[in-house]
């Protein structure tokens, strides 16, 4: 069944409220139930059950040093 952005959100935001609250083996069931919706995988929809609504930290990205110094990239403007 192909979900709309929205309508997935959605059905997060009400299927999350359940899971929290739910034991063990209701938990089980809740995302068998979700998966089968949306679509997605059991361990993917396990994710996005237990992360609803909160924001990842940053992504830090590594510092290369520079490939070529000044006078080269100079050197390759020109031409």
């Amino acid at each position: 069944m192909a979900l709309t952005l929205k309508t997935r959100r959605e059905v997060s935001k009400e299927t999350f409220k359940r899971y929290q609250k739910a034991r063990k083996k209701e938990k089980t069931k809740i995302l068998n139930e979700y998966a089968a919706l949306t679509g997605y995988t059991r361990h993917h929809a396990a994710q996005v059950l237990s992360r609803w609504g909160k924001r990842s930290p940053p992504r830090h990205t590594r510092c290369k040093p520079p490939v070529y110094d000044y006078r080269v990239l100079e050197a390759l403007r020109k031409v």
